[in-house]
């Protein structure tokens, strides 16, 4: 019982979260992400975790500092707290959950261009077996061609339930943000209202989604030379830059630390040695910086790669983990090596 309430106050909270003039929007666009209704009990959730965050991260951090103040300043401190971390909390979650849902919208695009051939094919062989194209269409859906097929079996509900199929079809192509699908259904609702051979128009389109594919797949090959290149780079090359560029440093401080030594002992005439020798760069300082700096080189080289492969952010999103782990793993085993090598030549 008491689980059967607090899912209620989630969705009911989930529901005070989204006004209700957002929420037909918010239906549209989670339609094409795979989702049938409005997750209000999720929202509600994260609501209630952001405040959880909010009151564990008030006691351990802000409270500590601000009780010392005078009433008045603990007050408004206390206030400005509650307001603007859960609102900072709330916004870096939606966030979180536009990218997610994105992501999943061009994952189901890319599936549903990927089976269109297929699929299509199919219905032109049963436009050839003398099946008229309502029926074509529903007896080549197949489990296996996945998300085509629930869209292609939602198209059949609203053609039974008395909408017309081209109506019905354009609705499907305008509702994925897809040039080659698009195009595809522009050209079979056009032959079916112009009363052509639907059976070629539809062999015609199938072809030119192969050609379409097949081009961008070559244009993704000539485009290897400079993924390996950017890879290189930011995996191998600049972690040895930066773990070298410590070492040199420390190296550096000591030679300056010397000559210091030596102009103080030599009088005035050293002088200028003492002057060449400073370097106010401290190395820890340094070694947070290039970790920082090989966090966000990674970040954005993953995203060129992944325009540069598929031509879209979203396409490549598990290799940024892949490219900053691994370019951290290189920066720390080469960090060690040199760090042991440097310590037996020089004095550190």
């Amino acid at each position: 019982m008491r689980g059967s309430l607090k899912l209620i106050s989630f969705e009911e909270f989930g529901k005070a979260f989204i006004p209700k003039k957002l929420r037909p929007k918010l239906h549209s666009y989670l339609l094409r992400a795979g989702l049938t209704t409005v997750p209000f009990r999720l929202f509600g959730g994260i609501f209630y975790l952001n405040l959880a965050m909010t009151l564990i991260a008030y006691l351990l951090f802000a409270y500590p500092r601000i009780s010392v103040l005078e009433p008045y300043k603990f007050f408004l401190a206390t206030l400005l707290f509650w307001i603007f971390l859960p609102l900072a909390l709330s916004a870096v979650a939606m966030l979180l959950l536009y990218f997610h849902f994105d992501v999943k919208i061009y994952n189901r695009t890319q599936a549903i261009e990927s089976q269109m051939p297929d699929y299509m094919r199919l219905v032109s062989e049963n436009l050839r077996g003398g099946m008229p194209f309502d029926r074509s269409l529903w007896m080549a859906i197949r489990p296996e061609y996945g998300v085509l097929s629930e869209e292609m079996t939602l198209i059949a509900k609203r053609v039974m339930t008395g909408q017309d199929i081209e109506e019905a079809m354009q609705e499907f192509s305008q509702k994925y943000n897809s040039p080659i699908t698009r195009r595809s259904v522009d050209l079979i609702v056009q032959g079916i209202k112009g009363g052509g051979q639907i059976a070629d128009i539809i062999d015609r389109v199938v072809d030119n989604i192969k050609e379409t594919r097949h081009l961008k797949a070559e244009l993704s090959a000539t485009n290897l030379s400079y993924i390996i290149f950017i890879a290189i780079v930011v995996m191998v090359v600049a972690p040895i830059l930066y773990a070298f560029s410590y070492n040199f440093l420390i190296v550096s401080q000591n030679f300056g630390s010397k000559l210091g030594q030596a102009s103080a002992a030599g009088g005035a005439g050293l002088a200028l040695l003492n002057t060449l020798g400073e370097i106010n760069v401290k190395p820890e300082l340094f070694r947070q910086y290039s970790i920082y700096s090989i966090i966000v080189t990674g970040l954005f080289s993953s995203v060129l790669l992944s325009v540069i492969r598929k031509g879209d952010v979203r396409a490549s999103l598990a290799i940024i983990p892949l490219i900053i782990a691994g370019s951290l793993i290189v920066y720390f085993l080469v960090f060690a090596v040199t760090t042991r090598i440097f310590e037996g030549i020089f004095v550190v």
